[in-house]
C-alpha cells in the first residue's frame, strides 16, 4: 500500500527516466511489450514478424502475416522497471491476428492478402491508498492503470516484391486516480483516441533471380540460398489531440513517433512438395526513431529571467531529425534520435537466439542498453520429422494439429549500461500460437 504522494513521485520518475524527458503525455505508449523485438534491441518496424504485437510498431506487418497464415494469438508479460522493487508494477499484453490470402483462396492475380488484428496493452501502476485528511486512516483504495486497445487492418500485394500497408486505431484510457486529487470538479482519468500508419516492403532477391532465370538456384536437392531485403516506415500516435487530466489549459501532446528501419535475412531454404523450411536463417535490422514533438522555452527578459509561460508544444511533421542514409545505412551516431540495432539466428525453425543494442542521446533521456533473448518453437520438431520422411498425415486430428499449428515460447532481457537505470534487468516472456495452411 502506497500513498498518493509516493505514486506521483514514482510516475514522474518513470516518465522522465524512461522516456525522452517527459516530452509528451501517455509515455506508456512508447513501451514495447513484444518479447521478440525486445530481444533484438526493440527493432520492430522493418523485419516481418507474425506475432500480434508487431502491429504496435508497424501495422503493415499484418499484410505480410495474412499472406501465409490464418491466425495467431499471443500473450506477453513483464515486471516493469524492476529497479523500483514494486511487485505490482507490470506490463501485460494480449492479442490476435487473422488473415486470408485472397490470391490463393480465389485465384486472384496479382496475389493479394488482407488481415485484421486486435491487441490490448495494460500498464498496471499498482494499488494505492486514499487516506483521511485528518490522519493516516485508509478510507479507500484504487488501482492505477493505463490501457491501449488497438484495432488494426493490413493489406498485402505480392508480385515480385511484397508490399504491405497497415492502419491501426487506438483507444487509450489512463486512470492515474479515480478522483481529482486537487478536489476540483474535473476528474482524474483521461480517455483519448489516436491512430498509426505503416508500410513494409520486402524484396526476395533469390526468388527474383529464380524467376528471371526461369530456373531455381540450388546447391543440393531441395536446398537453395535465401536473401531478403526489407525496409519499413511507420508513424505512430498521429492524432492532433492534446491530453489533459484536470486542467485543459495544461495539456500535453501525444507521443507522436516516426520509425524507419531496414532489414536483411540471409540463410538456407528447403522446399519439397508443400514443405517450406529454413534450416538456417540469420536476420539483422537497424532502426531509427524520433519523437515528433517540439517544445519551446518560456520568454525571458533582458536579464534572461523567465517572464511568462512557455508557448504551447507543437507536433512535427515528416520524419523529424531522422537522417535515413546516415542513420540506417552508414550507422552514424545521431544525437537527435534513438538508434536500434538487432540480430537473430534461427536454427532448423526450432530455436532462435537474438541480441541487440538500444542507444538514446543523454539529451533525449539517455536510455542505453543491450538486449538478449531466445525462442523455442514446437513447429521446428514437426518440420524436422517431415524432412526425415516421418509420416505425419492429416487424416486425423493429431496429424492436422502438428502440420498446421506452431506453439512458441520467447524470453528476452534488457541490460542497461547504468546499473541503477529503471529499465535494467527488465525481462519479458511471451507465448504465441500460430495457425497456418
Amino acid at each position: 500500500m502506497k500513498n498518493l504522494l509516493l505514486f506521483s513521485s514514482l510516475f514522474l520518475i518513470c516518465a522522465e527516466s524512461s522516456f525522452a524527458q517527459g516530452e509528451a503525455a501517455l509515455p506508456f505508449l512508447l513501451i514495447s511489450p513484444a518479447a521478440i523485438s525486445n530481444g533484438m534491441g526493440e527493432t520492430s518496424v522493418a523485419l516481418y514478424r507474425d506475432n500480434p504485437f508487431a502491429m504496435l510498431s508497424n501495422p503493415a506487418h499484418l499484410g505480410m502475416f495474412s499472406r501465409s497464415n490464418y491466425f495467431s494469438a499471443g500473450y506477453d508479460y513483464a515486471d516493469w522497471l524492476p529497479q523500483f522493487g514494486q511487485s505490482d508494477l507490470t506490463v501485460k499484453a494480449f492479442g490476435f491476428n487473422a488473415g486470408v490470402n485472397l490470391g490463393r483462396q480465389f485465384g486472384i492475380s496479382p496475389e493479394m492478402s488482407v488481415g485484421l488484428s486486435y491487441s490490448r496493452v495494460r500498464l498496471n501502476l499498482g494499488k494505492f491508498s486514499v487516506t483521511s485528511p485528518d490522519g493516516p486512516e485508509v478510507i479507500a483504495t484504487f488501482d492505477a492503470l493505463e490501457t491501449a486497445d488497438n484495432y488494426s487492418m493490413g493489406f498485402g500485394l505480392h508480385e515480385w516484391v511484397c508490399i504491405s500497408a497497415g492502419f491501426t486505431v487506438k483507444q487509450i484510457n489512463s486512470t492515474l486516480a479515480p478522483f481529482n486529487p486537487q478536489t476540483q470538479e474535473l476528474m482524474g482519468p483521461t480517455r483519448v483516441s489516436t491512430y498509426d500508419v505503416g508500410i513494409l516492403v520486402q524484396v526476395p532477391i533469390i526468388e527474383i533471380l529464380d524467376r528471371t532465370r526461369e530456373a531455381p538456384i540450388t546447391f543440393l536437392a531441395g536446398y537453395s540460398p535465401l536473401l531478403n531485403l526489407s525496409v519499413g516506415l511507420a508513424k505512430n500516435n498521429l492524432s492532433d489531440k492534446m491530453v489533459f487530466y484536470i486542467d485543459p489549459d495544461r495539456s500535453d501532446p501525444l507521443p507522436r513517433t516516426a520509425r524507419v528501419g531496414v532489414g536483411v535475412e540471409l540463410g538456407v531454404s528447403y522446399t519439397r512438395d508443400d514443405l517450406n523450411w529454413n534450416p538456417i536463417l540469420f536476420s539483422w535490422s537497424r532502426e531509427s526513431n524520433d519523437l515528433l514533438v517540439r517544445r519551446f522555452p518560456p520568454p525571458v527578459d533582458a536579464g534572461g529571467v523567465p517572464i511568462g509561460d512557455p508557448p504551447p508544444p507543437e507536433y512535427r511533421g515528416g520524419l523529424g531529425d531522422i537522417k535515413v542514409f546516415d542513420d540506417l545505412i552508414l550507422g552514424k551516431s545521431n544525437p537527435d534520435v534513438i538508434v536500434k540495432t538487432g540480430w537473430q539466428l534461427t536454427l532448423y525453425d526450432l530455436f532462435s537466439i537474438r541480441g541487440g543494442r538500444f542507444l538514446e542521446s543523454p539529451d533525449q533521456g539517455n536510455r542505453r542498453f543491450s538486449t538478449s533473448g531466445y525462442t523455442v518453437r514446437f513447429g521446428g520438431f514437426v518440420r524436422i520429422l517431415r524432412v526425415l520422411n516421418v509420416s505425419l498425415g492429416t487424416e486425423n486430428l493429431l496429424g492436422t494439429i502438428v502440420n498446421h499449428i506452431d506453439l512458441r515460447y520467447t524470453h528476452s532481457k534488457l541490460d542497461a549500461d547504468e546499473y541503477l537505470s529503471p529499465v535494467n534487468t527488465t525481462e519479458f516472456s511471451s507465448w504465441n500460437l500460430l495457425i497456418f495452411p
